[in-house]
């Protein structure tokens, strides 16, 4: 039952009601009023992808919950189909103000992408190992691009939150600086 609960009270009904919040102001996000109370739901995202963060909720969910329900060979091509739509919405709409962001993002996207199409040939390689038509060692070098692309994200997403904190550091400087002046 607690399970149960939190699946429809987190998983269900945090989107539910942001969706709702978000679509019964649409008209009127940046008005003073609206943009006090509800702003920081979307003022990092660009006019026009305010609903960004409940695009990410629905991928996410997608790729970590929706997936186990196909079947076990159809799970990577859902996964590619996925992020590839993924891919594609978040180079339209370009959702994040700051460009360093949207740079960290698509990295994750592709870097997530690729990781399904790697499953995918691993998949077809074992296959084809199983029936003795493809060596192992096939097998092992898909397995290592694997390892690779998630050091890889691991490296960049250290890489990028060290560049994070100094940005951070540099503009909070900028402001005491600003501040001091201004007195």
């Amino acid at each position: 039952p607690f399970v149960i609960v939190v699946i429809l009270v987190f998983t269900c009904g945090l989107p539910a009601m942001t969706l709702m919040v978000l679509w019964k102001n649409r008209k009127s996000l940046y008005e003073p009023k609206v943009r006090f109370k509800y702003g920081f739901l979307y003022s990092r995202f660009r006019v026009g992808s305010e609903f960004w963060d409940l695009h990410e909720l629905l991928r996410k969910l997608l790729l970590t919950g929706a997936l186990i329900f196909l079947q076990r060979q159809t799970r990577v091509a859902g996964g590619i189909l996925i992020c590839t739509v993924a891919n594609c919405t978040l180079n339209w709409f370009r959702p994040h103000r700051n460009p360093l962001v949207l740079r960290v993002a698509q990295v994750s996207f592709l870097t997530c992408t690729l990781k399904y199409l790697a499953a995918m040939l691993l998949t077809v390689i074992q296959a084809g190992v199983d029936s003795g038509m493809v060596e192992s060692s096939d097998a092992d070098r898909i397995g290592a691009v694997l390892v690779v692309l998630d050091t890889l994200f691991i490296a960049v997403s250290f890489i990028t939150t060290v560049v994070v904190v100094v940005l951070l550091q540099r503009k909070l400087k900028q402001e005491h600086k600003q501040s001091r002046s201004n007195e």
